[in-house]
């Protein structure tokens, strides 16, 4: 007479090993991406499922591995659970600690006339910050008796024969955590 035995070998849950985000230094405007790395005692193939939090908020429409960048704010918080699933069972969740949002560099949204039309040269520089923070406007490098408005960032020069040949600009805007942004140009007068 035979015997049999049968044993039932039970699914292993998956674990995460890390979570890592990225980029480094996220701001406003730059999407964030949880990149999740687990193992499976099975060889189970795992897939994750997301949580994305701000400021302790759970953010019910974030369920992907990627945190839209208008998210968030400056000096907001944010955390991430990872949950893996290996088709069977769910392992333990992992949360990464709080990383805070850093400060969003402005940029430029105009571009200088390509033409020069009188002695009276104008151009209203334009830039945007994504914090919506205040904007200051400066000239680096620019011909002599050309200026700008730190505030509304607008150009005047009243150009002269003197001012022919070559004509470099700098224009630098910055924000009021010291990030900056920096448009140069080059204008060639003949007269």
């Amino acid at each position: 007479q035979r015997y049999r035995a049968e044993s039932l070998v039970q699914n292993s849950p998956p674990d995460i090993v890390s979570v890592s985000i990225s980029p480094r230094g996220f701001y406003r405007g730059i999407d964030v991406i949880a990149n999740a790395q687990g193992k499976d005692a099975d060889g189970d193939a795992i897939s994750y499922s997301y949580r994305w939090f701000i400021n302790g908020e759970e953010q019910l429409f974030e369920t992907d591995a990627t945190l839209s960048g208008d998210a968030f704010h400056k000096g907001d918080r944010v955390a991430v659970v990872v949950i893996p699933h290996d088709g069977e069972d769910y392992g333990q969740p992992f949360q990464t600690g709080d990383l805070e949002v850093a400060n969003a560099p402005p940029y430029f949204i105009s571009m200088p006339p390509e033409a020069i039309e009188s002695a009276s040269y104008r151009y209203q520089v334009r830039a945007v910050d994504p914090d919506d923070d205040p904007l200051r406007y400066r000239l680096e490098m620019a011909p002599v008796s050309m200026s700008i408005d730190e505030i509304s960032g607008l150009i005047s020069w009243e150009m002269t024969p003197a001012h022919a040949g070559e004509n470099t600009v700098r224009i630098v805007v910055s924000d009021p955590d010291g990030a900056e942004a920096i448009q140069e140009f080059t204008m060639n007068l003949a007269y």
